[in-house]
């Protein structure tokens, strides 16, 4: 998929939110798959929280998401919200 992208930069940020947001890989223009065996490598090293299935409150992950799109400068953003604990409902 990114190799399909010849004109266009894609650009990359992984946060966690349980109780509060953590940044894991801080944004990174992803260019190739060398670029995202970095991005593979630096998830797997990220320390561990102990809070996988804690309370997760959807709202507050798209609001932190939302102030992380000033940066970088892109045409286009998206935000992919994966959950592993309890709603806040």
């Amino acid at each position: 998929m990114i190799q399909s992208f010849t004109h266009a930069s894609v650009w990359l940020q992984v946060f966690e939110w349980a109780d509060d947001q953590r940044i894991l890989v801080d944004w990174r223009q992803i260019a190739n798959s060398d670029d995202m065996a970095d991005v593979a490598t630096a998830l797997s090293q990220a320390p561990d929280t102990g809070k996988a299935g804690a309370m997760t409150g959807m709202g507050d992950a798209m609001l932190f998401a939302r102030n992380q799109f000033d940066k970088p400068n892109c045409d286009r953003s998206v935000l992919d919200l994966m959950s592993d604990g309890l709603p806040n409902t």
